[in-house]
């Protein structure tokens, strides 16, 4: 009877501390899974564009899922930001929420959000992912990964900020708190700038 007992006394801590380490473990596998797919198909680009802080991007295409696509230069927004994600990148969901709120705070004073989406089946995961969150911004594909090797992306949530010309205001490498006061007052500099530039 003892030894029941204490069997059954042991056993959820042997799980609280399995059930953990299993999480990690598969969503290590999925990150490494995605790397490793986009090295094996892409094993070299030369194609990777200048997204330092004052370059100016190409004029990128970006596509969505009906098969319409728009050029960067052809957006109206005065700071927009290009944002990778997926589903099965936990930190992409976390900050998901807050990248919403931006845009709805601010898409009427100029402020757009492109998605790419990194999803293995981009047809699923982004209207089920826009229906969650009520996502209004565009969310595009990324066929044959030519936007994620334009940008070098190896891990996500990476974001690059531009402005209407195209310049690079900032890089992101993982998640942030967009509508945090630091970032927002960042934001409103940018708009500032961007229509004194108007003048």
């Amino acid at each position: 009877m003892t030894s029941n007992a204490s069997g059954g006394a042991r056993s959820p801590s042997i799980l609280a501390i399995l059930i953990p380490i299993l999480v990690v473990l598969i969503v290590a596998w999925g990150a490494l899974s995605f790397l490793r797919s986009r090295i094996q198909a892409h094993p070299a680009s030369n194609a990777v564009v200048d997204f330092k802080v004052g370059a100016t991007l190409p004029d990128l295409k970006f596509e969505a899922l009906d098969g319409s696509s728009v050029l960067l230069s052809q957006g109206k927004s005065k700071v927009l930001l290009i944002n990778f994600w997926a589903t099965w990148c936990e930190a992409c969901i976390d900050e998901m929420p807050s990248l919403v709120r931006l845009h709805e705070r601010f898409s009427s004073q100029g402020v757009e959000i492109y998605g790419v989406n990194l999803d293995e089946k981009p047809a699923q995961a982004i209207p089920a992912t826009a229906g969650e969150f009520k996502i209004k911004f565009p969310n595009f594909i990324d066929r044959d990964d030519k936007l994620g090797d334009a940008f070098d992306v190896h891990a996500i949530p990476f974001t690059v900020i531009v402005d209407p010309s195209r310049k690079v205001l900032e890089t992101v490498a993982g998640d942030r708190d967009w509508t945090s006061p630091a970032f927002v007052e960042k934001l409103r500099g940018w708009l500032a700038q961007a229509d004194q530039a108007k003048r």
